[in-house]
Order: structure tokens, then sequence, then C-alpha cells
């Protein structure tokens, strides 16, 4: 048998959505060879048309834009399965051009993380009639927006109940739906038993608790200019500062807390390592869901500001009964076999 060729669709509007779709292309390429051949795809910037082709890039401003609530407020109007469907429909003359080359592509199935690309995709394919199976894979932890809620997907792969009931209210058969998890990268299906190893291995102290008046480690990713900003402050030797990283994993294993933003993908992998989590922000609407499940579950609490901030680690760090109970509500509520399960969905769906 000719193994299945499938290309997964992706936007970098924010992280969670390549994410996914590397975390289900590791599965792929590992328990699947010579059965499936995946490729990983900027839909965006391999289709469209400028300017939408770098609709990624204002990304980062609409969400610092008075703290995303104008974000927030426009995500939540479209998550209405008619305003959605009228939304979309009005982009179709726009993107015509696009969807007709990722519709002529020859693939078996075509598999989205981003829902920009569902309804113009699956109206091409019906347009074109191409026999391209349609595969949504939903990256929020929570909600399943409206714009996911197409009826003739083939195959829709959610989180959680609460997106499963979410799909089905969009428009989508609940046989269609398969509940698996959010999928996160192999990395965090390791087990790393002992902290005080991992932190050497990092070169961090191992006597010292680790946070992501303990050691700190800020991860600023590719933003140079934050780096730069820390780097030329005195902040001390317990104070790490972190560019891009593939030890994400590793770090968070080591570490003891951690404080983020309520981004479904990182609290996801917070969960799966056992961590203590303090919401430190979140995108209203959009992620209001992830902050408060943290609560809900005893994994963490939301603490926006600076200085709670700082309170809440110094007691929790002093407390560990407190940080062994929400570290064992993190584990409970984890599922580090999501993306096994979210590829061999996809695989059986195909074969059968």
């Amino acid at each position: 048998m000719e193994p299945k060729k499938i290309m997964i669709l992706m936007a970098k509007t924010g992280g969670g959505h390549n994410a996914v779709a590397e975390a289900v292309k590791e599965v792929f390429d590992r328990f699947y060879k010579g059965k499936i051949e995946a490729e990983i795809v900027d839909g965006l910037r391999t289709f469209a048309p400028f300017p939408i082709s770098h609709l990624d890039t204002t990304y980062p401003w609409q969400i610092k834009l008075d703290g995303g609530v104008t974000y927030g407020a426009a995500w939540r109007l479209l998550n209405h399965r008619g305003i959605a469907k009228g939304f979309m429909r009005s982009w179709r003359m726009v993107v015509e051009s696009a969807v007709k080359k990722i519709a002529s592509q020859k693939v078996d199935s075509l598999v989205v993380t981003h829902p920009i690309f569902v309804d113009p995709c699956v109206w091409a394919l019906k347009k074109f009639n191409k026999k391209t199976k349609f595969i949504v894979i939903v990256p929020d932890l929570k909600v399943t927006h409206a714009l996911y809620g197409n009826p003739d997907v083939d195959l829709v792969l959610v989180p959680s109940y609460e997106c499963f009931d979410q799909a089905v209210r969009h428009g989508v058969s609940s046989r269609k739906i398969k509940l698996v998890g959010l999928p996160l990268r192999s990395e965090f299906r390791k087990s790393y038993t002992n902290k005080k190893s991992l932190k050497k291995i990092l070169k961090l102290d191992p006597a010292k608790p680790l946070l992501r008046d303990a050691q700190i480690v800020a991860f600023v990713g590719k933003n140079e200019k934050l780096k730069n900003t820390l780097m030329g402050e005195n902040l001390g030797n317990n104070f790490h500062i972190q560019g891009f990283t593939k030890n994400v994993a590793k770090f968070m294993f080591a570490a003891d807390i951690i404080v983020t933003k309520a981004g479904p993908t990182t609290v996801s992998e917070a969960l799966t390592c056992g961590l203590p989590i303090i919401i430190s922000g979140y995108i209203p609407n959009q992620e209001s869901k992830n902050a408060k499940y943290v609560e809900e579950i005893g994994a963490g609490k939301i603490v926006e500001e600076p200085e709670k901030i700082a309170i809440t680690v110094k007691k929790w760090l002093k407390d560990k009964k407190l940080l062994a109970k929400m570290s064992q509500n993190a584990l409970s509520n984890s599922d580090p076999k999501a993306a096994l399960k979210a590829a061999k969905e996809i695989y059986n769906y195909l074969v059968n």
C-alpha cells in the first residue's frame, strides 16, 4: 500500500497552531514510516496573496493593543455559528486563488490546526470535486471556536468534552468528532523523576528551587530586544535569561513553579510536567477558560499583578505540601499521549 500523503496546514498566529502540527508530525515520522508521509506547511505564507499572507505579523500587536481586549471582543463576536459563516463567506473572493492552490495539492488529506483555513478549503474541495479528506485538530484547551465548525469536514479532533460539545453546537456531527486531548511534542512524554539532576544538566543550582527569591529562568524566545534589555540589568546570579531553546521540556520538568500566560499549549505542557501554575495574564475570551480551568482543578492560581506574583511565589515555595498537591492535581489532569491518539485517529480514518 502506498503511504498516505498528508499536508498539515498551520499559521504562526501564536505558537499553539505550529506546536500541535509539530507534535502530530513527530508521531507520524516515528511510528508510521512507510504508512504516512506528513508535511507541515504555513498556509498563509505559502498560498495566500499579499497582504493576507502576512496576517501573522499583525497578531503580536493585536494582543498588545489594550491588553488584547479589542482582539478578545472580535474573537467573541465571531464565535457564533451564523456570524462566523457569514464572515468567512465574505472572504471567499479574496482567497479563492489561494484555496484553489491548496485544493490542487496531490495529498490524501489536509489536516488543519488553524480555523482560517476551514471554511475556504472545504468550499474549494467541494467546488473542484476533490476527494481529499479534510481533518481539523482544535488546538485550544477548552474552546472550539465557531470558525472550526463546518459541517462538511471529515473529522474533527478535540482536546476536551467542552470542545466536543461546542463543535456539535457549531454544526459538526458528533460522529465526526473524536476526543484525543491536546497534542504535545514528544519531549513531554518523557519522564524525569530527579529535578536536581535536571538542574545540573541545565547548568542551574540543584540546591535552589527553580522558577521558570529562588532561581528564575526568563524565557524570551527569539525576542532579542527583550533579551538585551534584561542582560543590561543587574539582576544577580539567580536570574537566568534563556533565548530560543529546544530544551523547554527539560526546563519545565526541572522547575518548581511556572509563571505564564494562559495559552492552551503552555498550560497543557505545565500540567504534563506536574507544575504548579501562576497565570499572569490571558487573552480576554479566547484564553479566559484556560485560566479558570487551572484554578478549578487546583493546579494553580490567576495572579496578574507583579507584586502579588512575587508574594505568591514566596508563599508557595514555603509550603511543600501545597506544591505537592498542586503538582498532583496538574498530573491528574494531563494527557501526554494526546499526540499519539491524534495520529492514530487520523491514520485509522484514512486507511479505513
